[in-house]
């Protein structure tokens, strides 16, 4: 949101005529309504899809102001979410270890191979037998024995594969893995940040001042589209000689009236500035001292009534 202070430059000037002209009066004093506008902006460029709101209209904190294409943010969005549930599934995979499928698989591979290794030692141990009756070779018999070695080899080799298979991944690979389960899920909050930044909601209560833009037209970032005239920013600005201002405290009670108005309304005094204001500088003397005035706001309890600009006289009870 660009929110900027307005203040009534008419408004200002005719306070000065009036405080000119006229003195205060016993407990009165002139003053006018302010108020904070507030101008919403959508963060990033974009053609401006839907204007839900128009001048005048009274629009409700969180409602729908205006809309940006957000086919590009969608896509984004979906790529994020496909990505991080990727991220996921690969974390879980490395936990739980090899499938039992892969586990079975290789108990069956296992279990040729200590059968073959069985017919080796079968055949190692004939083969000896042989040799110590002159019937064989001494390499026939080494030839039994490097096949009996290999065939438990791989009886060994096996084993430890199935071990390993029903253990998850090693601690280096599920770190790294849940690191990139965080990472695709920051990337998936981004996006779906970005997706929201698409469309402008109302900050507060407020009426509708002004649109700047039309469906179709296309709007730079950071591009004010509107105005809005928040009801709880609407305050009244009144000014104070010197020797008031100790007197007042925040809090204290005022009543206010303008041309206009049905009825007098009530408000609070929520500031008392410690600066002087409508004079040029002057040196602080006992003769120029009671020329001062200082700035005091305070807030009505019908705000809605009150227009900026609008000039008042307020009464402090």
């Amino acid at each position: 949101m660009i929110v900027n202070r307005m203040i009534s430059r008419a408004a200002a000037a005719l306070i000065v005529l009036l405080l000119a002209g006229c003195g205060s009066g016993e407990g009165t004093f002139v003053g006018y309504v302010d108020a904070d506008f507030v101008r919403p902006a959508a963060i990033a460029s974009g053609r401006l899809t839907t204007l839900a709101v128009h001048r005048g209209d009274a629009v409700k904190k969180g409602a729908l102001l205006f809309a940006l294409d957000d086919a590009k943010e969608i896509a984004a969005r979906d790529a994020a979410r496909a990505a991080s549930a990727q991220a996921e599934a690969q974390l879980a995979n490395l936990k739980l270890g090899k499938r039992p499928q892969e586990i079975a698989l290789i108990r069956a591979q296992l279990a040729q191979a200590e059968a073959r290794r069985d017919l080796a030692r079968l055949t190692f141990e004939r083969a000896r037998t042989l040799l110590a009756q002159n019937v064989v070779s001494v390499e026939r018999r080494d030839t039994a024995e490097a096949e009996l070695r290999a065939a438990e080899a791989q009886v060994a080799e096996l084993q430890a594969a199935l071990k390993v298979a029903a253990l998850p991944a090693r601690d280096d690979e599920i770190k790294a893995a849940a690191a990139a389960v965080e990472t695709a899920k920051a990337r998936l909050a981004e996006a779906e940040w970005q997706l929201r930044e698409r469309r402008v909601t109302a900050p507060s209560p407020a009426s509708v001042e002004d649109t700047y833009f039309e469906p179709g037209d296309f709007v730079p970032a950071s591009t004010p589209v509107m105005s809005l005239l928040p009801t709880d920013t609407i305050h009244v600005k009144f000014y104070v000689p010197q020797e008031i201002v100790p007197k007042l405290d925040i809090g204290r009670r005022v009543s206010i009236a303008c041309d206009g108005c049905a009825e007098t309304m009530a408000g609070k005094i929520a500031f008392i500035s410690t600066q002087a204001e409508f004079t040029p500088p002057v040196i602080y003397s006992e003769t120029t001292r009671a020329k001062l005035m200082f700035r005091i706001e305070a807030k009505p309890e019908t705000p809605a009534a009150l227009r900026p600009g609008l000039p008042v006289t307020v009464t402090v009870e």
